[in-house]
Parts: C-alpha cells; sequence; structure tokens
C-alpha cells in the first residue's frame, strides 16, 4: 500500500505496547487485506500487537469493541482512531458517520 503512518504513530504503539495489549482494528473488507495490512504493519515498523482484526465497515468497530468490553470486564478498552475514511483517494475525508456514532 502507498499510505504512509500518520507522523509519531509508530512511536506512540510502541510506547502503548509497554503497559497494554494493542490490538489493531481496521476497516478493510477487500479479499487479501488482512495479509497487505499486517505487511503494512511490518514495512513501516509498527510494534507487535496482540491481535489484527479487520472488519469490512468502519461502524463495526464499535460492534468488536462493545464485544471486547464485555468478554474481559474489568479490563479498559480504548479506541485510537483517526475518523477518516477513503484512503485510497488522493485525500482521506472525514468520517462523519464514526464520529457521529461516538
Amino acid at each position: 500500500a502507498k499510505d504512509s503512518p500518520l507522523p509519531g504513530a509508530q512511536g506512540a504503539l510502541a510506547s502503548l505496547t509497554r503497559d497494554w495489549e494493542v490490538t489493531y482494528l481496521s476497516a478493510r473488507g477487500a479479499a487479501g487485506a488482512f495479509q497487505a495490512t499486517s505487511k503494512w504493519l511490518k514495512e513501516h515498523q509498527f510494534p507487535n500487537y496482540g491481535q489484527l482484526v479487520l472488519v469490512s465497515d468502519p461502524l463495526e468497530k464499535l460492534d468488536w469493541l462493545q464485544d471486547a468490553t464485555h468478554a474481559r470486564p474489568g479490563r479498559p478498552v480504548t479506541l485510537v482512531d483517526d475518523l477518516t475514511r477513503g484512503h485510497h483517494l488522493a485525500q482521506p475525508l472525514p468520517d462523519e458517520n464514526m464520529r457521529a456514532a461516538l
């Protein structure tokens, strides 16, 4: 993928992985997306993660977060998201549906 990480993203996640279990959660429903996403994370030197989860639609991230919260009561679950969509475009767009749902 040609997309570049947001500045400081790798360092911020490296800091989080020292004390937290990090799950990468992304809305990518295309065939082969898991392998491509995993490769992109490695190529851009993102820290090791506990889990990579792909959903088809950004709003499904909220369902996954609810399930994760119920599966592990008492453990904090936090979403860090750029709240944009259309990364295949020249300029990503704000994801207004996701923002409204939060």
